[in-house]
């Protein structure tokens, strides 16, 4: 009796510890939950702000958040605009990059090409599908960061994760119609099983060591599933794998960001379970780690270089991290379902009033009257009772500072709304109004706002417009789901009852393509 009492004791006691970091978390929508909004916008900006500066493989991970967080598509284009561009000037060196740089370049394209498919990417990933034919060692099968990596004295012959992502890579666009050699697959496929154990994949041909973070078969289960091959090995080691190593999350060698997207990725197609095992873990211990310009480095071999050397910064881990957090909302990245987008949410400056830390968590859930007029009410009396250490002078500036933040943030999307409007981009330009004119009814953008979308919902040109791009939209999802072979009649039909709009005119250049 005296040990199952202390069981029970026990376990009680974990639970505790378990939750004590996250019971501040009060919203299932990471962009309403004070904890995770806050520290999401600083991410996500952090993301933005270092995109362009970016090492290539860095940006191809940033792309992944960009795309499901949905805000953003001058930036998911950006990235798409340098993957296909730049991709084949590293395929043809003779270093790390020769092979990483193309497929991650091309897992990012896969993705993207679920919610805009083309007849110019199905034509890129033919080209890199060519490229990994020929780098295929014909030794083993699979794959090192370059074609006789083995004979250079390194201590294996190919590498477990680039090949496994490789792997994923080319079943993702045969799934697409793209032509790719039997041959070459199951050369690939007979390797990686050899090479695979209870433990995970090993780390290349020649060691037979453990994949300790789970990230190098995690990375692909995504592909795996969206091939209809659940029952691969692969797949199936890493379902039972997977959930127990994630606190071996941060042990990713040399590139922890690279690491720690593919445990999230995993964790997520895996389902809500292991998702919610993989944030009551490392959620919390992340955002304590965040600095105060939204970054969070995930390795554990900062001391040594990893991450920061290799890639310049932590800016891998910063969106691996902001990824996390997103995709708690299960809509994200899931082709044909519109994402919940916290247009609102406000990336708070650094703060040291636990007050002002407080309007600032309202502010990134986005109920933004609500922080504005709390901030107006301490700007005109202050608190009766100031944190230690802070006069009434310095709480007023932090109360200035937030307000003059939120106060940029609306007048962005005001514009950024206008700006989407005149290039007759409707569908998001009428979200951020809408979003605007019902979160901020008291603040001179709200009614600015509600004008606009009245005068839309007048101008019948403009409502035209706005059918002839929800059609598009739909036309895309529908060639995504039942291939371009129907592509041309599909466009052509939103080309033949809206022929002057600007969703034509895209029509037109995927039939041309």
């Amino acid at each position: 009796m005296g040990k199952w009492i202390l069981s029970i004791i026990l376990a009680l006691l974990l639970l505790g510890t378990a939750t004590a970091g996250s019971k501040e978390h009060n919203s299932k929508d990471p962009l309403k939950c004070s904890v995770c909004a806050p520290a999401y916008e600083k991410a996500i900006q952090a993301t933005r702000k270092n995109l362009r500066s970016a090492h290539f493989p860095t940006m191809m991970m940033m792309g992944w958040v960009l795309l499901a967080d949905g805000r953003f598509p001058k930036d998911v284009e950006q990235v798409v605009n340098t993957a296909v561009s730049r991709w084949k000037s590293y395929s043809k060196q003779v270093k790390h990059g020769t092979n990483w740089c193309p497929v991650l370049a091309g897992q990012f394209l896969a993705e993207y090409y679920k919610y805009n498919p083309s007849k110019k990417l199905l034509k890129v990933f033919a080209e890199m599908v060519k490229h990994f034919e020929s780098q295929q060692e014909p030794s083993t099968g699979c794959w090192g960061k370059w074609l006789g990596q083995g004979l250079t004295g390194y201590p294996v012959k190919d590498m477990g994760m680039l090949s496994c992502i490789i792997f994923g890579f080319l079943h993702t666009v045969k799934k697409f119609g793209v032509e790719v050699d039997k041959d070459m697959l199951s050369r690939a496929d007979a390797r990686l099983q050899r090479n695979l154990s209870r433990r995970g994949m090993s780390y290349g041909t020649g060691q037979r060591g453990p994949d300790i973070p789970s990230g190098r078969g995690g990375g692909i289960m995504r592909n795996l599933a969206f091939a209809g091959m659940k029952s691969h090995v692969i797949y199936t080691t890493y379902k039972a794998l997977l959930p127990k190593m994630i606190p071996n999350m941060h042990k990713g060698h040399h590139i922890g960001g690279y690491h720690c997207q593919s445990v999230v990725l995993g964790c997520f197609t895996l389902g809500s379970s292991a998702y919610k095992q993989l944030t009551n873990y490392w959620l919390d211990k992340l955002i304590a780690r965040q600095d105060a310009d939204g970054g969070v480095y995930v390795g554990d071999d900062g001391a040594d270089g990893g991450e920061k050397g290799l890639l310049g910064g932590n800016h891998a881990s910063t969106a691996a991290f902001a990824l996390m957090i997103l995709l708690q909302d299960s809509s994200r990245l899931k082709p044909g379902k519109d994402p919940k987008i916290n247009w609102l949410s406000v990336a708070a400056p650094k703060l040291k009033s636990k007050r002002i830390t407080r309007i600032a968590q309202t502010a990134g859930k986005g109920r933004l009257d609500e922080a504005l007029k709390k901030l107006t009410e301490v700007s005109k009396t202050g608190s009766k009772i100031l944190d230690p250490g802070m006069s009434l002078e310095d709480e007023k500036k932090e109360a200035a500072k937030l307000k003059a933040a939120i106060e940029k943030h609306i007048t962005a999307l005001l514009a950024k709304a206008e700006e989407l409007q005149k290039r007759s981009e409707l569908v998001q330009a009428l979200a951020i109004y809408k979003a605007l004119a019902k979160g901020v009814k008291n603040h001179e953008a709200g009614p600015k706002a509600r004008k606009a979308i009245d005068a839309i919902n007048a101008d019948a040109n403009l409502l035209r417009e706005l059918e002839a791009e929800k059609a598009l939209i739909k036309a895309n999802r529908a060639v995504f789901r039942d291939g371009l072979k129907m592509a041309d009649e599909k466009f052509q039909k939103i080309i033949d009852q809206y022929p002057k709009t600007r969703a034509a005119k895209k029509a037109r250049a995927v039939i041309a393509e």
